[in-house]
């Protein structure tokens, strides 16, 4: 099979995983709105993640990641065992995200030391916090307007949070992207530890768990706009986040067509 890289569609107001069940959950993801996945290691928020940024690629939409918690290196090896549910890309020991990687659909950026000097002068001084994340949200910006990214996920946001300060989290989260603006272009999603994002001002946040005896995991959704929490289940397997009311091959179709 050649390249799977779709023509790009119109830009959309709204935004989806390719798992119905979950997005049905969600209500969908808008443009201009930031997003937090928290949940334990091993929970699935850098994989399900991912998975988002592999379904916007295949719409046309560029993504890009930056990693706090891990090297490029090692998160490159993780994520290219997964096939996301593309049987073919399994069958031909291919790997569907390193497609779009080395298409320049998606982008791996390694957090520099520099942004860490940066946040630990802020920590010896209070008076430093509004410049230091006025400086990090202005070089994140300057990411997704000169890579023209779409999609951006912050792998563990906490990172660059200010002593576990959320009021300094919630600084930074709404000064990335063009939340606010009339036609926005961007959506952010931002991975954290259980119970680091629960004070954090974003649009909605999914809590993801670790699985039960059946190897099942379950999900809240919490809808920030007073709208009642709702749940979801999913497994993680090689083909990355699957529901778990059909066979875990079906994720690559549903992907196709959402």
């Amino acid at each position: 099979m050649g390249s799977t890289v779709s023509v790009p569609v119109p830009k959309r107001t709204m935004w989806g995983t390719g798992i119905r069940e979950i997005d049905d959950a969600v209500g969908g993801f808008r443009y201009g709105r930031v997003y937090g996945f928290s949940g334990e290691t091993g929970a699935g928020a850098t994989i399900m993640c991912t998975q988002l940024l592999v379904n916007a690629a295949r719409h046309g939409d560029k993504g890009a990641i930056i990693l706090t918690s891990e090297s490029k290196d090692e998160y490159l090896s993780n994520v290219g065992k997964l096939d996301f549910g593309f049987e073919e890309y399994r069958k031909a020991s291919k790997s569907i995200f390193e497609e779009y990687y080395k298409k320049g659909m998606i982008e791996v950026i390694q957090a520099s030391e520099r942004l860490y000097a940066l946040k630990s002068a802020a920590e010896s001084d209070p008076h430093n916090v509004l410049a230091y994340v006025k400086k990090l949200s202005s070089e994140i910006n300057d990411i997704l307007i000169n890579s023209n990214v779409s999609v951006l996920v912050i792998d563990r946001a906490t990172a660059f949070f200010v002593r576990d300060d959320y009021e300094s989290g919630t600084m930074l989260l709404n000064s990335i992207g063009d939340r606010g603006v009339k036609d926005p272009k961007r959506i952010i999603f931002a991975t954290a530890e259980a119970g680091k994002l629960e004070y954090v001002s974003v649009s909605g946040l999914i809590e993801l768990g670790l699985p039960d005896k059946t190897g099942i995991r379950h999900a809240t959704v919490r809808h920030m706009d007073g709208s009642h929490a709702s749940q979801f289940q999913y497994i993680i397997t090689d083909h990355g986040i699957s529901h778990t009311q059909s066979d875990e091959k079906d994720v690559g179709l549903l992907l196709r067509h959402v």
